[in-house]
């Protein structure tokens, strides 16, 4: 363990890109309770919060595509950076969103701010594998969701009791703070990258050539379908998660928080396992791992249903989901990177990207548009159903070598 720590520490690209990375997806997700709280005071309905959600994800189906063909054609490095600076500005719209109240420029902006963390988050799960040794590749991916998962547990503890002290233009200035700070990080990686040297076509079909690698190899193809039917359950959880808060519980940003809090806490267990105890059946037994997490989740779910009693309680089987999402999570992203030949990481992730949160995106808008008219259990059934049957996907990964060399 302490060896291993070493390693990734040692390396100073990994760690520059790690925490350019990791506060980026802290302002991102610092602003989130802010922005979901906004949606939501200024329409009082559930469809606001599982639209908003939805803007979230929505920009995967548009920008996915793009950015898998950028970042397999020119500098990762320098996508990254320009993707932080236009989120600079965008940010600062919110604050003229907040004096109009307007839910529509809310809706706007935040559908763009999400567009250009995609091409960011693309971009950064492109260039990471190229730092590190091809065997390393599942040690170094468990520190770096290790990592994120800290970073996502104290911004949205943080972010719920910022928003509550001191207001929305305070959490959207220190957002658009936290770009700035990632853009310094990521311009102090020294990594050289290897320009794109295939055949020059047009970008459709360099992207559809992606696309068709992906499709022709088992090991890929099988854990994006898994991952893109389960990503449909998550997708009602994710609006689920604040109609209990905000309905169930009449909470505030701050419940909001402590939930969010709980889930990144949660995944940050889930890391530490795959880290210390889990990294070599991710190598060897991969349908197996994704298994274990699965039975995690699906147990979760139905204990959700069974606590509405108490706030508290009703954490506790969230707790218990949440770190079963976080093994699935770390086996499919390091399966993904391991198995893709270098010229393809970016069109590999992107498809995967584009899938899996596209249908993350219409399980939330599903949810959001079904959500008034019927019961949180029912919903909550639907979301498990989900999750049961991506596990039809498994027979389609018919590749379990091991993930290193």
């Amino acid at each position: 363990m302490i060896d291993g720590a070493r390693k990734i520490l040692g390396n100073r690209d990994f760690v520059r890109l790690s925490l350019g990375s990791g506060i980026s997806y802290f302002g991102s997700n610092f602003s989130l309770v802010a922005v979901l709280a906004l949606s939501y005071s200024f329409s009082g309905t559930n469809f606001s919060l599982g639209f908003t959600a939805f803007l979230f994800m929505a920009p995967y189906l548009f920008a996915s595509p793009i950015s898998g063909v950028l970042s397999d054609s020119v500098s990762k490095k320098k996508i990254m950076i320009a993707a932080d600076l236009v989120r600079i500005l965008l940010v600062t719209g919110y604050l003229a969103a907040y004096d109009l109240k307007s839910p529509a420029l809310i809706y706007a902006i935040t559908f763009l701010v999400s567009f250009f963390s995609v091409i960011f988050n693309i971009a950064r799960d492109s260039l990471a594998p190229t730092l590190v040794a091809r065997e390393d590749i599942s040690q170094f991916n468990s520190f770096w969701h290790l990592l994120k998962n800290i970073f996502f547990v104290s911004s949205m503890l943080l972010g719920g009791y910022f928003v509550s002290a001191y207001g929305y233009k305070a959490a959207f200035w220190f957002n658009a703070a936290t770009y700035a700070l990632s853009v310094f990080l990521v311009w102090s990686i020294r990594h050289s990258e290897t320009p794109y040297a295939g055949e020059k076509r047009n970008a459709w079909a360099v992207y559809a050539a992606g696309i068709r690698y992906v499709r022709s190899r088992g090991e890929l193809s099988g854990s994006v379908a898994h991952l893109s039917i389960k990503n449909f359950g998550y997708g009602f959880l994710n609006v689920i998660y604040p109609i209990f808060v905000f309905s169930v519980f009449s909470g505030t940003s701050k419940e909001m928080g402590v939930l969010y809090a709980v889930l990144g806490a949660a995944q940050i267990f889930s890391s530490f396992l795959c880290l210390r105890y889990l990294k070599a059946f991710i190598e060897t037994r991969y349908v197996a791992v994704l298994s274990l997490a699965l039975f995690l989740e699906v147990s979760g779910i139905a204990g959700i249903q069974y606590s509405t009693g108490t706030f508290a309680v009703f954490l506790l089987p969230l707790a218990w989901l949440s770190t079963g999402d976080g093994i699935s999570i770390v086996a499919v992203s390091s399966k993904l990177m391991h198995a893709s030949d270098q010229e393809y990481l970016g069109r590999v992730n992107a498809f995967s990207a584009l899938l899996s949160n596209t249908s993350y995106a219409a399980g939330m808008l599903a949810c959001g548009l079904i959500s008034d008219a019927i019961s949180v259990g029912l919903l909550l059934a639907v979301a498990a159903g989900f999750f049961l049957l991506s596990a039809a996907a498994f027979g389609t990964i018919k590749n379990e070598k091991a993930l290193v060399a």
